[in-house]
């Protein structure tokens, strides 16, 4: 019984310098993006969205930056705290007090229609850093893993609850692009 009790006060302080995102299979935060994000931060907001559904069963709301919180903890996907490193695809992850920022260097490349060059170029030089702190965090700190492409191949833990300590990192992929 003394361990017990030791441990949920334990529990109970630990949770109070982290944010939480879903509880016993409920929302506690939305997911909040840019008014005009560009394409990689919707489908960066929507990977997450899908992931913590995947493990939780809760669908998080996606939101503009500027909506009124419905709840306390709020995920930032797309805006906040710049990395300090300049490289295309660097992203940054920082949680603090009820915040979570998920991002990276970001720019839209459009295609011109009747463009003759490959594809490819425009791909390797369309910086989504967003998407790349979005993947870092749920392969770091949910531990979701992919055996094989598509929906499919999530490989997710069961959590009804999902929060996150406080944290800042940053960083880029080791390998950019490959020809």
């Amino acid at each position: 019984m003394k361990k017990f009790i030791i441990s949920t006060v334990f529990a109970a302080c630990f949770s109070l310098f982290g944010i939480d995102i879903t509880g016993n299979g409920k929302a506690l935060a939305d997911i909040a993006i840019p008014e005009k994000p560009v394409s990689s931060v919707r489908f960066a907001a929507e990977e997450l969205q899908k992931f913590i559904e995947h493990m939780s069963g809760v669908r998080l709301d996606i939101v503009s930056k500027n909506s009124p919180r419905k709840f306390t903890n709020r995920i930032h996907i797309g805006y906040g705290a710049v990395p300090a490193d300049k490289h295309q695809f660097a992203w940054r992850i920082k949680a603090e007090k009820n915040d979570l920022y998920l991002h990276g260097n970001d720019r839209e490349v459009q295609i011109q229609k009747g463009d003759k060059r490959d594809i490819s170029e425009y791909w390797s030089s369309t910086p989504s850093g967003t998407l790349l702190a979005v993947y870092q965090f749920t392969d770091e700190f949910l531990k979701i893993r992919f055996v094989r492409p598509g929906d499919a191949g999530i490989i997710a833990p069961a959590k009804k609850t999902i929060s996150v300590n406080n944290v800042d990192k940053e960083g880029h992929p080791r390998l950019v692009s490959f020809h």
